[in-house]
């Protein structure tokens, strides 16, 4: 008996050991692909503000941030100092998406994106939050004319953004006054229409981090696309539909488990978009690319060919 537990025992730490191990070389992979992402990605804009007043961070692409130091504190508890670093990242294209990694899905529903945002902060390396009960105002950019609400996300383990509603719908402005002085030096009350259509009125907001202005698509006729790989010594890729007409992009994990659904399930069918499929074997960057026409294209077979590093950096996808 005592002899049947110890073999018992022993296989069954032999096979968590084993699926450890999986796990961990899964997570490996997957961090490949995280670095290749990161050579594609240069929408990282930096800006350095101080902690003794509010001050205004503005983007490249119009996105205005309202700082109130006061607002923040660190994740750890430790004090903020003298100098707050922020991140901002403005991304518009479905080809923007792809490179920064950020598909625009919720929940695996397919969602049509007014831009995506990463708002960052950190003092001394720490991590900043905005504090229970406070908010912080932000002015994002108005790209498209639909109905938009707020969408929020983390990235998890596997370095994947899924996008969960926020319950917060983004509003046009009522007007943006401006103040313009006349000849004798008298201030003149104006409001600027290219303002008014060309931003959404300020939103505040309880959480930085991963913030999108999105609507779930409710137009196109829904389908499915199926994929297949030539390859049956995988054991991690990660493949791309990257949308013009929408402006969108989804992903779709496969671990070849014999669990996967190896489908992109309730897309539209109704336009063309770019298949990007990206993986690791050997340690080397496989990567398939091709247009598909989902009105007439129903599913695909995937063939890898090895990559070569700079051409991936000058193309992007």
């Amino acid at each position: 008996m005592r002899r049947f537990l110890l073999l018992f025992f022993v296989s069954t730490l032999a096979i968590s050991c084993a699926e450890k191990s999986e796990t961990t070389d899964f997570k490996k992979q997957s961090g490949l692909l995280s670095e290749h992402f990161s050579s594609l990605d240069n929408s990282t804009q930096k800006f350095e503000i101080s902690f003794d007043k509010p001050s205004l961070v503005k983007g490249e692409k119009g996105t205005i941030i309202h700082v109130v130091p006061e607002n923040l504190e660190t994740e750890n508890g430790k004090p903020i100092g003298s100098e707050i670093h922020v991140e901002l990242k403005e991304l518009f294209t479905s080809d923007d998406f792809f490179r920064a990694n950020a598909p625009s899905i919720s929940n695996g529903k397919m969602l049509l994106s007014g831009g995506e945002y990463f708002i960052g902060m950190t003092s001394n390396g720490n991590v900043l939050r905005v504090k229970r009960g406070k908010t912080i105002e932000v002015e994002f950019p108005r790209i498209s004319t639909k109905r938009m609400e707020l969408f929020t996300a983390d990235r998890d383990s596997l370095n994947r953004l899924n996008w969960s509603p926020a319950n917060q719908k983004f509003k046009k402005q009522d007007g943006t006054e401006n103040l313009l002085f006349d000849m004798n030096g008298n201030i003149v009350n104006t409001y600027d229409n290219d303002a008014l259509a060309d931003k959404y009125a300020p939103m505040q907001l309880d959480y930085i981090g991963w913030i999108a202005c999105g609507a779930f698509n409710r137009t196109e006729t829904p389908g499915d696309f199926e994929i297949s790989f030539a390859d049956k010594k995988l054991t991690y890729a990660e493949t791309y539909l990257i949308f013009k007409k929408t402006n969108s992009t989804l992903q779709l994990s496969t671990y070849f488990n014999g669990k996967d659904k190896m489908k992109f399930e309730k897309i539209p069918i109704e336009q063309e978009a770019e298949l990007v499929c990206l993986a690791v074997k050997n340690g080397k960057l496989l990567k398939f690319k091709t247009q598909v026409d989902l009105t007439t294209q129903a599913k695909i077979e995937i063939v890898f060919k090895e990559n070569q590093k700079n051409k991936i950096n000058k193309t992007g996808h």
